[in-house]
């Protein structure tokens, strides 16, 4: 379940305290000059979403020769069988070999000639190429059906992910004059100037459940690159690093990328996995996306999360009506555990079933009143299987204290 975030319901996400030394200030995004993929998911470019999908499902050891646990977990949600997992996951490690290469030449070439400009535009035009034959090896080495459900599930995605208006608007060639700025205006004493830098950084956050909907899989995602603008004067030794935050519960934590030249393209990504059989439910989650300015201080790409708790959740559902892959259906629950924390309408099941079990992750305030609905991911999702037993069996609910029962 990938705001691919984040659960990324981060715009429900109140603001909280620093898992660090507070810094003197920090700037917070232009909301109008970012695309929020869970109010507009429309206004996000295919080529973006796979870019970020890609990213966060590639593995940073391009050495491995089988898929990661992680990425048949995620892959699986997406619709895809074994066999697929395994093509795709050859295809994963190719573009993370290729995209590290282009990214690694811009970057030095940022150092050498300090004006990214014209390199820019190359690496841009590298990398749309690379994520379109990506793309292309998907469609032509998956199965038809694995190559549909990865594409359909990709741009589903787009609902966690955010990104910059500027790009997007490049992109999809709406317009030949760059605009829609996100400005961060800032003043340094210490370097005794002040000005503003354009800031295009792209968001994706998930949480996902495995097939016996217990562990948790969390990816935190930023992608993108800061303009010079008026503030190329004031840099000298300056450097931008991305600090990410995923904490799930016992699992995960702090992480900071390398820091490099502002205009480098900064690419990092962290896999955090919650072992539910040694936590309890549900669990504290922190989700936030920084970058570090040694000039202008903080920047957030993605606003922090506090006070927030995610479960895995798993309802009974009882068959009411639908076609195959979108049965309707409504929750077949104890009184006491009615409603439940998850409360699907929709069964993604391929086989006509009276009832369903399916697991979600659910999140919510942790000082949210008893009966405040949960915000669960994915939705509909994929973990479900098909049962005949009539009996009405405990489900989720954190309200009754009951826990669920276990996806079979």
């Amino acid at each position: 379940m990938i705001r691919y975030v984040t659960v990324l319901v981060l715009s429900l996400f109140a603001l909280g305290a620093w898992a660090q030394n507070s810094p003197p200030h920090q700037h917070a995004a232009a909301a109008a000059d970012v695309i929020d993929g869970s109010l507009h998911p429309e206004l996000i470019p295919d080529s973006i979403a796979f870019r970020l999908y890609l990213i966060a499902l590639s593995e940073k050891d391009t050495t491995l020769t089988e898929p990661s646990e992680h990425q048949k977990v995620i892959l699986g949600v997406a619709g895809l069988d074994d066999a697929d997992i395994k093509v795709a996951a050859g295809i994963l490690r190719t573009f993370r070999q290729r995209l590290d290469a282009i990214t690694e030449t811009y970057n030095k070439a940022v150092i050498s000639t300090n004006d990214s400009s014209s390199d820019r535009a190359l690496f841009v035009s590298k990398r749309e190429a690379l994520v379109q034959t990506a793309r292309d090896a998907f469609t032509a080495s998956l199965s038809s059906r694995g190559a549909a459900f990865l594409n359909t599930h990709v741009k589903n995605e787009k609902a966690r992910m955010s990104a910059d208006k500027n790009e997007a608007q490049q992109i999809a060639e709406l317009s030949r004059i760059r605009s829609g700025y996100h400005l961060a205006s800032f003043r340094s004493p210490q370097y005794g100037c002040n000005g503003y830098m354009n800031l295009h950084y792209n968001s994706y956050t998930t949480l996902t459940p495995d097939s016996h909907g217990k562990n948790i899989y969390g990816t935190i995602e930023l992608d993108g690159y800061t303009g010079e603008n008026n503030a190329s004067y004031c840099y000298g030794t300056n450097t931008h690093q991305g600090q990410l935050q995923l904490q799930i519960g016992s699992a995960g934590g702090w992480y900071y990328g390398q820091s490099v030249r502002p205009s480098s393209q900064i690419s990092m990504y962290q896999n955090v996995t919650l072992l539910c059989d040694v936590c309890s439910v549900p669990v504290d989650l922190e989700i936030q996306g920084l970058v570090y300015c040694t000039v202008a201080g903080f920047f957030s790409i993605l606003p922090p999360t506090t006070d927030y708790v995610t479960e895995d959740a798993v309802t009974k559902s009882i068959k009411t009506g639908g076609i195959a892959g979108a049965w309707t259906v409504s929750s077949h629950c104890t009184d006491a555990s009615t409603p439940p924390d998850w409360d699907p309408t929709i069964s993604t099941s391929a086989y006509e079933w009276p009832y369903y079990m399916s697991a979600s992750v659910c999140s919510r305030a942790r000082t949210a009143k008893a009966g405040t609905k949960w915000f669960c991911l994915p939705n509909p999702t994929p973990l479900v299987v098909g049962m005949v037993s009539t009996a009405k069996v405990g489900c989720t609910n954190y309200d009754a204290k009951i826990i669920g029962p276990t996806m079979p």
